[in-house]
């Protein structure tokens, strides 16, 4: 079962590195001249007001709000000329429903914000929440029924596109395969790789009950902080809450986290290099923590975790697996064990800040 794993997790993550007021009468839009942002209503009575998210869209200029009140909206939204802030009544039933075929809301322009909607229903590949931008902030939202709730990715066609300096926070993420994926476009030059998916955050968001990976994470110095991360994995063999991967996966925080009854694995990190893990809960976990090297060494910090099955007595250790070339193994790929340690466990629980809603910023 280890061989498996270990060649299971080399396919997912050296394959993917190496191979390149509804009843307020308003006008849909008030046109000034002062050069500030305008608000575009959709639904609600308001006689001017559209019926549908994407015609507000391509009608507001850069800088407008577009205001949706309350019901349901089956479409799939392209926010790719201008920035603007996309603002739900009521998260709980203001819902973007996709049409079972495109990502749900797809993001190709920096500055945007995402706010106050139940978003679902990709469909197949498709996912919540797509973008390859920048300083981008998604929030107060819920997430559910995708094939992943969020990507921010990388794209190289005739531009080279990035994501990063994006937040992610406050938001229910939750029945979807994937929660949260931080990834790379595997078609990106080498000599843009360091820029790809650099300096997102992702904090106080509750993420649970995704069949595979709650938060799947790779790039430089983005961390995940204060959030609530449990009843992942449910179809994984090897993930579960938090997977870190790749190899240019350097320098990514992972700190007061609820990390509790995912299966697999509460945490697993694939030759990810400087992670910092930090003042998390383990509780309850298939395995809390497990991490793989390969070929290599490489330095990763565990400070101050509380483990539920620490004994309470020393260092706690994290068991782990060093990837070498073997010629007695199948493919003449083999693996020992290798051991990392948190020296400071915490004798109990943190109490990582409660979910609140956000409101409207």
């Amino acid at each position: 079962m280890k061989k498996i794993l270990v060649i299971g997790v080399i396919a997912l993550f050296i394959g993917v590195f190496i191979i390149p007021s509804s009843g307020i009468k308003v006008n849909s839009k008030i046109i000034n001249q002062s050069g500030r942002s305008d608000t575009l209503f959709v639904g609600g009575n308001g006689s001017g007001n559209y019926t549908k998210i994407q015609d507000a869209i391509d009608n507001a200029s850069d800088g407008d709000t577009v205001y949706v009140f309350n019901g349901t909206y089956n479409e799939s939204i392209n926010i790719t000329v201008k920035s603007i802030k996309l603002f739900g009544e009521d998260k709980n039933i203001t819902i973007i429903n996709g049409i079972e075929k495109y990502p749900v809301i797809m993001i190709d322009i920096d500055n945007v914000h995402i706010c106050g909607f139940t978003i679902q229903h990709s469909g197949g590949k498709g996912f919540g929440i797509f973008s390859y931008s920048n300083n981008n902030n998604f929030y107060n939202n819920i997430i559910i029924n995708n094939y992943a709730g969020i990507l921010l990715t990388t794209r190289y066609n005739i531009s080279y596109k990035e994501s990063c300096d994006n937040k992610i926070y406050n938001n229910i993420i939750k029945q979807n395969d994937d929660g949260i994926k931080i990834d790379v476009d595997s078609d990106v030059p080498l000599i843009n790789l360091p820029k790809k998916g650099r300096a997102n955050n992702v904090y106080n968001n509750i993420i649970s009950n995704n069949n595979d990976i709650g938060i799947d994470v790779s790039g430089w110095y983005n961390t995940i902080f204060g959030n609530h991360i449990s009843y992942n994995g449910e179809d994984s063999f090897n993930v579960g809450g938090i997977a870190l991967g790749g190899l240019l996966c350097i320098n990514n925080k992972i700190i007061y986290n609820n990390i509790s009854n995912n299966k697999a694995n509460g945490i697993i990190i694939v030759q990810g290099i400087n992670t910092l893990v930090k003042n998390n809960n383990f509780i309850n976990n298939d395995v809390n923590a497990y991490f793989i090297y390969l070929f290599m060494r490489v330095p990763n910090q565990w400070k101050s975790n509380y483990w539920d099955e620490w004994g309470g007595l020393g260092p706690k250790i994290i068991d782990g697996d060093l990837v070498i070339f073997d010629p007695d193994e199948e493919y003449g790929i083999g693996s020992k064990p290798i051991r990392n340690f948190d020296w400071r466990p915490a004798k109990y629980p943190y109490d990582i800040i409660n979910f609140q809603d956000c409101g409207i910023e």
